[in-house]
């Protein structure tokens, strides 16, 4: 009993010495120790903070050369691309036109809603054909693109449909005028080597060629044309048929003649687009 009496004194001053150190104020040394970690740690995320920012930039850099490399190299140039299958497309329909109007001049057809109905239709596919010139010239590519060159086969092309419109306008007075292949013999070759030869054009843009097949015997008819013409006012066959008839007639034959010249044009514009 006394043993464990006299060891109590001894133990509550010994729990005395020790309390302090375990609930006392920090020391210098362990408030630096703790400091020091706490840079530590916060190093240790800012790190891992910049090599994840790193590395997205770096996946982003290479999904840019990646994307760039596929669009110039490996896919086609679509904006370039549409772009010529439009302007092809804008051919055909106006070869579809000219040929209508043609057979209601020379034929005496019953079209007038055809060729309506094909007018407002080339309109219509001219729509969108500048948008898409800008994107064309704005596309990323290595192949050249000779955005001048572009713009005036367009431009050439309105020329072109304009002229048809006019004569699609005109469709009724052509008929009354009641055209004879007899007065110019060379009239109905030059309608067949121009409507092929719209044919012909489309294709060659649509396929990035720089001839068109039949522009040989476009030329050809059109020389037999003026030749008959020359001959016809020379002999003055016309004379006796009135003004309100070969008005008509005269108006038929220059824009037939003019629409092959426009297409000569545009051929030469051809060889420029790449």
């Amino acid at each position: 009993m006394s043993s464990g009496r006299g060891a109590g004194p001894a133990a509550g001053d010994k729990a005395a010495t020790i309390s302090p150190r375990i609930i006392g104020p920090p020391t210098p040394e362990g408030g630096r120790y703790h400091r020091e970690q706490a840079r530590r740690v916060f190093n240790s995320i800012r790190n891992a903070v910049e090599d994840y920012v790193r590395l997205v930039t770096f996946k982003a850099a290479l999904i840019a050369v990646v994307a760039f490399a596929v669009s110039a190299l490996i896919w086609p140039v679509h904006a370039r691309v549409g772009l010529r299958n439009k302007m092809a497309d804008i051919l055909r329909g106006a070869g579809v036109l000219y040929s209508a109007i043609a057979a209601a001049a020379l034929q005496g057809a019953d079209n007038e809603e055809q060729v309506r109905q094909l007018d407002r239709e080339l309109h219509d596919l001219r729509r969108g054909v500048t948008q898409q010139m800008e994107e064309a010239g704005s596309e990323m590519s290595f192949a050249r693109f000779n955005q001048g060159a572009f713009q005036a086969f367009v431009d050439q092309s309105d020329q072109l449909r304009r002229r048809l419109t006019a004569m699609a306008e005109d469709r009724g007075l052509y008929m009354h005028a009641e055209v004879q292949p007899k007065f110019l013999p060379s009239l109905p070759a030059l309608v067949e080597c121009t409507a092929s030869a719209f044919s012909d054009l489309a294709d060659a843009v649509r396929a990035r060629s720089k001839t068109v097949a039949s522009a040989p015997e476009l030329e050809r008819a059109a020389r037999d044309l003026d030749s008959d013409v020359a001959q016809l006012r020379e002999q003055r066959v016309t004379a006796p048929f009135t003004l309100d008839r070969m008005l008509p007639f005269w108006s038929f034959v220059f824009n037939l003649r003019e629409v092959a010249q426009d297409l000569k044009q545009l051929e030469s514009t051809l060889a420029q687009l790449e």
